[in-house]
């Protein structure tokens, strides 16, 4: 070994040798091992030897998704009280432009306040024992009040005056007597105050609220009937909501829930391979959710007919939500049943449209079906609302639109009512009306799409489509399982359906599922 230094005391660089040594190297197997440690491994491709769908999940919620937002009893209730509130606000402009521009109309709205604050001053001077300010204060505010009423000066009123003004204005003899009554006994109290007791003026005190309140009650009578009346439109539309959206409420057996009950059309279709107990026989009632929890292991302990059975139990009983058809989904293709299977997980979709699993196992199932996919054109702006808005349910796209428009609503109130910055509130309520109409019109074309076009799923491994509603008519084309169609007519046993293009005809209803 040799080893070069630079020695520091004499400032040149120098070097050391050893004696050689010899080294004899002996192979073992640990040395084999170490190093094929330290090779580097080569990387490669994963094989992938085999496929299948996502497994169930476990957090299925006993809650009804199925049902839209718009058929439920409360939200129809809740609806109509963002216009009202903006035609209440309307109804407060109008009246504070009013005040503003009619003097007299000023006057008679504060006439029973001021009229109260003067006589709350005149109960303060009975308490106290002072009899001539109680009277000066009654009779003000008696003259007060009608001169605010009828719009004139109560100063220098004669009793004549009164009488002649009063009747002018609606009020009858009786009523005109008794103010006329009251003056002159304030009158003459103020110049005899210890001639009047604590309880005379206790009566004057009341006689004069009652007479404030009766032409009060007669001179407002129109502008109580005209709330009156209100009110009862209010509570004419809350119960117009309420009565008669629970039909609304109830899902039809058509395209919109395929299977609400036992008895649905897809139950038909269904009744003939999987027999539903709940038919068959009586059974004891369980919760849904122990129906769920129990159908989850019959499906991890491969008894999938078992758990078609228990799911669908669980869904007669009001669980219609995405997390149960995607199980009931995986139920139906591992039993082989392709057909209700797509149906099912077409379903789920609807529901819970960003799933990711749930997209994975309906790519893969979609890909055992034999007929090729033939998807009828759609208009452009219905594709393009798609697009936009296909991560979203109906039931969150409803929400959506139900705060713009409570939105919108709340920018009109805040301009109705005068808001400070005129310009700002101007931009905010075109944008949110612009997108008030969007979200609504994507709306319209979503519920067209999904509640207004029939869809389902041929079940039967192979069905001849006919000319006509019969087995007598000819044979237009085959179709295989798992391929979806378009009901277009429907009659008791066959339905026309539509494949897109000119791909249309009959087959019996009982070998379509519907979505």
């Amino acid at each position: 070994m040799r080893l070069s230094y630079f020695d520091t005391r004499s400032d040149q660089y120098r070097t050391i040798e050893t004696d050689p040594m010899r080294i004899v190297a002996v192979r073992t197997a640990r040395s084999q091992r170490l190093l094929a440690e330290a090779r580097p491994h080569l990387q490669q491709e994963i094989e992938v030897l085999g496929e299948d769908i996502a497994h169930i999940r476990t957090d299925v919620t006993v809650s009804d998704q199925l049902e839209p937002l718009y058929a439920r009893p409360v939200f129809l209730a809740l609806l109509p009280l963002p216009l009202l509130a903006v035609g209440a606000a309307f109804a407060v402009r109008r009246r504070r432009d009013q005040l503003a521009s009619d003097v007299a109309l000023a006057r008679s709205s504060r006439a029973r306040k001021i009229a109260h604050r003067s006589l709350s001053q005149a109960e303060r001077f009975l308490k106290a024992g002072r009899s001539e300010e109680f009277y000066a204060e009654v009779s003000r505010a008696l003259l007060q009040y009608v001169g605010d009423k009828l719009n004139v000066a109560p100063s220098g009123l004669t009793h004549d005056d009164l009488r002649q003004h009063l009747g002018g204005a609606g009020a009858n003899e009786d009523t005109c007597e008794r103010v006329v009554q009251v003056l002159e006994h304030c009158d003459a109290a103020r110049f005899s105050p210890g001639s009047f007791t604590e309880e005379k003026m206790r009566r004057t005190l009341r006689e004069v609220e009652s007479l404030i309140a009766g032409m009060e009650d007669r001179w407002s009578r129109k502008g109580s009937r005209f709330v009156m009346a209100s009110l009862a439109l209010c509570s004419a539309l809350l119960a117009w909501s309420a009565l008669f959206s629970a039909p609304l409420a109830a899902p039809s057996a058509g395209a919109e829930s395929p299977t609400p009950s036992p008895r649905s059309d897809q139950s038909v279709a269904a009744d003939e391979e999987v027999p539903l107990r709940l038919e068959q026989e009586p059974v004891e009632f369980v919760p849904p959710q122990d129906l769920i929890r129990r159908a989850n292991a019959a499906y991890e302990k491969g008894r999938f007919a078992g758990a078609i059975d228990l799911y669908r139990r669980a869904e007669a009983m009001g669980v219609r939500n995405g997390a149960l058809y995607y199980n009931l989904g995986n139920a139906y293709f591992k039993s082989g049943d392709l057909g209700r299977a797509i149906a099912t997980y077409r379903r789920a979709e609807r529901l819970m449209p960003r799933d990711g699993l749930l997209r994975a196992n309906l790519e893969f199932v979609l890909l055992q079906r034999e007929d090729k996919a033939v998807q009828p054109p759609d208009p452009w702006m219905l594709l393009l609302a798609k697009r936009v808005f296909r991560w979203m349910n109906l039931n969150e796209w409803i929400l959506v639109t139900a705060v713009l428009y409570v939105l919108t609503c709340a920018v009109a109130l805040y301009r109705i009512l005068g808001g400070r910055k005129r310009l700002v509130s101007r931009v905010l309520l075109f944008a949110a009306v612009g997108l008030l109409l969007l979200s609504s019109l994507t709306l319209a074309f979503k519920v067209r799409d999904e509640r207004g076009i029939a869809r389902g799923v041929v079940t039967a491994e192979r069905i001849a489509v006919m000319s006509g509603p019969g087995q007598d008519y000819t044979v237009e084309f085959w179709l295989h399982e798992g391929s979806e169609v378009r009901v277009e007519v429907e009659r008791p046993d066959w339905l026309r359906v539509s494949m897109g293009g000119n791909l249309r005809g009959w087959i019996p209803t009982a070998s379509l599922a519907r979505i």
